[in-house]
Parts: C-alpha cells; sequence; structure tokens
C-alpha cells in the first residue's frame, strides 16, 4: 500500500531475505519473476551468476514502470531491468512486444511462454455470456482491479465479475464470483466470459 508500510514491510521480511541468500547457495537453477529484491540492486542475481548457476528471469508486466526520483533511486527503474536481461541465460516473455523489447535490452535467449497455451480463437462463444466480465491474475495484481471498480464500477452496474487468481471485496452494483487460479478454471473463465479486463 506504500508509504510508512514499505520500510516496515522490508523489516519484517530480513529473516526471507536470509533464507533466500542461503538457498541461493545450494539451488541448481534461479528463476525470478520481476527481481527477487524490490530494491535497485541486484545482489542476489549476481550471486547466482557467480556461483555458476543459469538465471533465469520471468518477465513481470512491471518491467514497464520507470521509477524517478526517490522511487527510482530505491526501487530502481527500467535500467535495472536492461542489466538483469543482459546477465539473464535465459529470459522468459509472454508477448512478441516484451521479446522485442528484452532483445533490444541486449538479451541474446529469450523465450516467448504466453500466459495461457490455448489459443483463443479455438474457443467456442455459444457458452458466452454477454454480462459476463472476467479477470484472471494473482493476489499482488488485484490492487489494480479494485482501484478499476472504485473509480468505473458504476459503468458495470447489472453485470458479472468473475476473479480468477485473487479474492476482492463485494460490490453492491456487480455480482463478483472469486476462484483459486488453476488451469481448469482459466481456461472455464475464457470459455465463458465475454470482455476480459486487463
Amino acid at each position: 500500500a506504500g508509504g510508512y508500510r514499505r520500510p516496515v514491510a522490508l523489516l519484517i521480511s530480513l529473516p526471507r531475505i536470509l533464507m533466500l541468500v542461503r538457498a541461493l547457495l545450494t539451488t541448481k537453477v534461479t528463476i525470478v519473476q520481476r527481481e527477487a529484491l524490490p530494491l535497485n540492486s541486484l545482489l542476489l542475481e549476481h550471486a547466482a551468476k557467480l556461483r555458476g548457476r543459469p538465471l533465469i528471469w520471468d518477465v513481470d508486466d512491471a518491467v514497464w514502470a520507470n521509477h524517478t526520483g526517490l522511487p527510482g533511486m530505491l526501487r530502481g527503474s527500467a535500467n535495472k531491468y536492461r542489466r538483469l536481461a543482459q546477465m539473464a541465460s535465459q529470459v522468459w516473455v509472454g508477448s512478441t512486444a516484451a521479446r522485442t523489447w528484452v532483445l533490444s535490452a541486449g538479451s541474446h535467449a529469450v523465450e516467448i511462454i504466453p500466459t495461457t497455451l490455448r489459443d483463443p480463437g479455438e474457443l467456442s462463444e455459444k457458452n458466452r455470456n454477454p454480462q459476463k466480465l472476467i479477470w484472471i491474475g494473482t493476489p499482488s495484481t488485484a490492487i489494480f482491479l479494485e482501484n478499476l471498480l472504485d473509480q468505473v464500477g458504476e459503468g458495470f452496474a447489472g453485470r458479472e465479475l468473475l476473479v480468477v487468481g485473487a479474492q476482492i471485496k463485494e460490490r453492491s452494483n456487480i455480482k463478483i464470483t472469486c476462484l483459486e487460479w488453476s488451469q481448469t478454471n482459466e481456461d472455464s473463465a475464457l470459455e465463458s466470459g465475454w470482455v476480459g479486463l486487463y
């Protein structure tokens, strides 16, 4: 949520950071999504590389965030992600646009791994509900959906919202169903929804 909670969260996470460092000493492969630590440092990634372990970077959408000022000094900016792309043994991306960016950053081993493995064009439209909206994500990104509903929720009045992968609070003007993420739940959502919220 930002503000004073960030340094508190960092202090609470220190024991987990130490556990992560210990794990890096024995791991055979390191896979990071976004980065190992949310700081302007790639110290843990460098540690993995120095031990000769393959480092795989699974690109998160947050790579497009380019912080400036004090947040940029603490959190890092696009330059940090360029360095990560260059040092990774392999980079996994979800689209050709992300692949182009990673290649321009200096990486030479990029794999496109789509978020959903089935081509949406194969899905039948006969079971789709025109009033159903779908959102598929993670608990950490649900805040963006909540912000959207707070800002334009009245525009969704009378519709249904299926949330896969996170729990969000109820709203009075829209029926919300929340499911844990599974490939089955994702497939079902893609087959039944009419509009996807991104």
